[in-house]
Order: structure tokens, then sequence, then C-alpha cells
């Protein structure tokens, strides 16, 4: 009879062991969110993420970031223009491009004579939130890193782990 009690102590204990094992490796998995990177202000005074927003209802219809659209990329277009001249472009392009400006009539050349939408109401605060938004860097998907340890992906069964344990942790009860 002792010898049927250790044993059935042994097979529970294993199971508890099991099941803790099971509890504690949830947390293993568990990532951290990566921080916003258009909560900063940026160098230039401007607000990354009211920009976004201004962005987002004045200019996406015509201008991505990272490339062409109808009208020029914007990443990093305040390292190409100055202040001032983006002021005045953003606040009136048809304007600056009546003055002969060389850098406003090469744009409207290379758009096919596609004049910008005028846009007065933006004050040069609002503009410098915009030039913030456009130094955002282009998010990549990066897939996370294997847990040491960690079997390769091979064969790809599709049964979980846990749904394994699970079974396994059912026959030791048995027992």
């Amino acid at each position: 009879m002792q010898k049927v009690n250790l044993k059935r102590l042994s097979s529970i204990l294993s199971v508890v062991a099991l099941a803790l094992a099971l509890l504690l490796s949830k947390n293993v998995l568990a990532q951290a969110t990566p921080a916003d990177d258009t909560a900063a202000i940026s160098a230039n005074g401007g607000d990354a993420a009211l920009g976004e927003k201004l962005f987002k209802a004045n200019c996406a219809a015509c201008h991505k970031l990272y490339k062409k659209a109808t009208g020029p990329a914007l990443y990093g277009v305040g390292d190409k223009y100055e202040k001032e001249w983006l002021y005045s472009w953003v606040k009136n392009s048809a304007a600056l491009i009546a003055t002969g400006d060389s850098r406003a009539n090469a744009i409207f050349e290379e758009y096919n004579k596609s004049a910008m939408n005028a846009f007065p109401g933006l004050s040069n605060t609002d503009i410098d939130n915009l030039i913030a938004y456009t130094y955002t860097e282009k998010k990549v998907s990066v897939a996370p890193a294997p847990l040491p340890g960690a079997a390769a992906a091979g064969s790809g069964s599709g049964v979980s782990n846990n749904i394994i344990l699970g079974i396994l942790t059912f026959v030791f009860l048995l027992l």
C-alpha cells in the first residue's frame, strides 16, 4: 500500500510541476509594445503627432511620405527647402509660382502644371508640425526573434504546444 501511495504522489507532483511550467511559460512569450515615434517634439519645434493629424486631414489625398503620388513624396521635406519658403508654398503655391521662384516653377512643371491646393488657414506652427511629421521613419515590420532554446519552425503541424501539454496532463491525472 505504501508503494502505491508513493507512486500516486509522484504522479500528482509531476502533474503539478507541469501545470506550473505551463502557467509560467505564458508570460515568457509576451512582448513589449514599441514606443510611439510620432509623439516626440522634433528639433525644428514641431509636434509630429499633431503634424500626423494635419497631414491625414489636409495632405494625404495628394501626398505620401515615402513615394510620389499626385504630389511629391514629403519625407524629410524640411531638409530640402527653407522654412519660410515652405510656409509660402503651403499657404499659396500659385502665388509663389507667379513670383517666378525657380524651385516653385520646377515643381509645378514636374507635376504637369498641377498647382497644389492653397492652405491659407494653416499657421506657421501647423506647418512646423507637418514638417516634424515628415521626419517620421518608415515603419518596417520585423519578425520577432526566436526564443533561446525554442525549436526552429519546421514542419508546421499546426498543433499547439498547449494542447499537447494539456493532453499529457490529463493522461498523468489518469495514472
